[in-house]
């Protein structure tokens, strides 16, 4: 499996952060999400792409012994992972591969 990050973290940001180009996009795309919920910092933009961490299941096995908190897949193959800072305000974000 190839795992692949820049080692940057991003800051979490809530929906009144988000520039208008991705607001528009969260309320066209992310309706489940509750209006309280919009003034808490979930929402980060990666390889230009909005997400929210609700989109991301716990990991386990490699991935949970490697550090990450979260993935995303894309495909069968291959997908997005998520490490939380430990101060819950920054997320780092990596591309998995798996090898076949």
């Amino acid at each position: 499996m190839e795992i692949k990050t820049n080692h940057r973290w991003r800051e979490l940001l809530s929906f009144y952060e988000l520039p208008a180009k991705f607001q528009k996009v969260a309320k066209a795309d992310m309706d489940w999400i509750d209006q309280e919920d919009l003034a808490s910092p979930l929402f980060f933009v990666y390889r230009n792409t909005l997400h929210h961490l609700d989109e991301y299941m716990f990991t386990t096995g490699q991935f949970e012994k490697g550090g990450w908190n979260g993935y995303q897949a894309g495909t069968y193959f291959s997908g997005t992972l998520v490490r939380i800072h430990p101060e819950g305000d920054h997320i780092m974000v990596a591309r998995y591969v798996v090898a076949s």
